[in-house]
């Protein structure tokens, strides 16, 4: 498993590493959100992003509802 890592200097684990957020929503089958909902973040998925989702992609919100619009 990949593990693309899109916020900022990623944390020192093995297979991790640092990529721009439009690549990620390009490249993984499964977005997986882990943040907090702040004004930076709020609606950070919308329509535009989306269509650069892979067809049959997969995105899960474990933060709060307001990232995604």
């Amino acid at each position: 498993m990949t593990v693309l890592f899109a916020d900022h200097a990623p944390p020192k684990a093995t297979g991790v590493r640092f990529t721009p957020f439009a690549q990620v929503l390009a490249a993984e089958r499964c977005d997986s959100l882990h943040l907090p909902l702040t004004d930076e973040t709020r609606n950070m998925i919308g329509m535009d992003e989306l269509r650069m989702m892979k067809r049959r992609a997969i995105l899960i919100n474990t933060a709060r509802a307001g990232l995604v619009d």
